[in-house]
């Protein structure tokens, strides 16, 4: 994008990096307009890339030459465009390329990339001395080829990325505590400084992680640590869930029947709304979101290997997972034709699977949903002439960074709700029943 959209929102991108090579069709001033496309930009870094031994600085521009090199090309070196339109010249005793719109607009372009290549670099250093951009060289290396090489700038980029990240979680966990009117006020402004951006990513993971928490147990655990783990949307994701599963019920079987309850009542009540408004789709998306299905299948599918549920903490052996496995294989692949409807994840386990294929779906579609997955784990076992490898399996609960909901460092999940007592429950519904 060379010109007629610009982005002018202060403070929004901490980096603008260019790559390119010298060999590049595209114009100095070009590459320039599309660098200062964001307006607000505190760091440019422009990656050139280049070989020791590059032929294009040395490919002779001109209209002339081109032709020339075409009518002496080999056959096989021909570029594509071109081919169908050279043929021989007996009384020159040698090929002609004809004067057709492709060869002309294929000439005039490589003319204009030549006259690129050679002055690139001349008019590159010189607009940026004047624009304030970094230039960054990076020498390719042949050897590597076309995939080494594109590996080398992403790992460039990695890195700059990890240190943008790494500025953000610090400025993040050391910002200031927001009250409620704050937030709001700030939610509102468009032009607030970055300072005021990161205390209210401060402000909301403390609103979603710690919202009973005092101020000064907000503040032990907020660090960058903290903030690294749990600030990602698939954390929070994860998080939301969980929570909103534990407060269905006192158990994980309770809480599976009490989500089947609330489905049914939202349920009900999306049908009314769509019968009132004649808005079908109002109610499959309404039973898609509060189905009680998804936590069903993400139970049945730790059942498979053996656990007896999402909570389970036991260590399986290889010996009990597999044995396990065999007998719920059946149900394994009626689950996984049902993924894509379910979770919009399609599994790539084999058609006939075996234990190691079902693990992976299983961290796949259950990692997706809410985090956990099956930690596996492997030691040598017998005398040292007979050393045989013995798996061992648990369900992980501390996928960020070995960080879990509950540990020492992070936000606690709820538990679930307290189980009330069979009197209780009756008077409460005798009352409902004298209603």
């Amino acid at each position: 994008m060379e010109a007629g959209i610009s982005f002018k929102v202060t403070g929004h991108f901490d980096i603008i990096i260019a790559i390119t090579n010298i060999a590049t069709p595209v114009h100095v001033e070009a590459l320039a307009q599309m660098l200062y496309r964001i307006r607000d930009c505190p760091r440019r870094i422009v990656s050139l890339f280049y070989q020791k031994n590059s032929n294009e600085l040395f490919r002779p521009p001109g209209r002339e030459n081109i032709r020339a090199e075409l009518a002496s090309a080999r056959p096989n070196n021909l570029p594509t465009a071109i081919k169908g339109h050279r043929e021989w010249n007996n009384n020159t005793i040698s090929y002609k390329v004809d004067e057709s719109p492709a060869v002309i607009t294929f000439i005039e372009v490589e003319h204009q990339k030549r006259l690129s290549a050679r002055y690139f670099i001349e008019k590159l250093c010189s607009l940026i001395a004047s624009t304030g951009a970094s230039l960054q060289l990076i020498k390719m290396d042949e050897s590597r080829g076309v995939i080494g090489n594109r590996k080398r700038v992403r790992n460039e980029i990695r890195v700059e990325v990890l240190v943008i990240k790494n500025t953000d979680f610090n400025a993040v966990a050391t910002s200031r505590n927001l009250s409620p009117e704050e937030a709001e006020v700030l939610k509102f402004d468009q032009e607030r400084s970055i300072a005021d951006t990161m205390a209210l990513k401060h402000f909301y993971m403390q609103n979603l992680y710690c919202k009973d928490m005092s101020i000064e147990d907000w503040n032990n655990i907020c660090n960058r640590k903290f903030v690294e783990n749990f600030s990602s949307p698939e954390a929070r994701k994860h998080f939301l869930r969980l929570s909103y599963f534990r407060r269905q019920g006192h158990d994980e079987e309770n809480a599976m029947k009490g989500l089947k309850a609330e489905e049914n009542i939202q349920w009900e009540i999306a049908c009314y709304k769509a019968e009132e408004n004649l808005e079908k789709s109002v109610a499959e998306d309404l039973r898609k979101s509060y189905s009680a299905n998804h936590w069903k299948v993400i139970q049945e599918l730790f059942q498979i290997l053996g656990f007896t549920g999402i909570d389970d903490k036991c260590t399986l052996s290889g010996d009990t997972a597999s044995e396990s496995f065999i007998w719920s294989c059946e149900r394994f692949i009626e689950i996984r034709n049902q993924s894509l409807l379910l979770f919009g994840f399609k599994s790539r386990a084999k058609e006939k699977p075996d234990l190691k294929s079902v693990v992976k779906a299983i961290n796949a579609i259950a990692g997706n949903w809410c985090g956990y997955t099956i930690k596996s784990s492997q030691k040598k076992i017998g005398s040292r002439e007979k050393q045989v490898w013995e798996y061992s399996y648990k369900i992980n609960c501390q996928p960020y960074n070995s960080t879990g909901f509950g540990d020492k460092s992070a936000s606690e999940l709820l538990p679930y709700k307290l189980k009330i007592d069979n009197d209780v429950q009756e008077l409460f519904d005798s009352i409902g029943q004298d209603k």
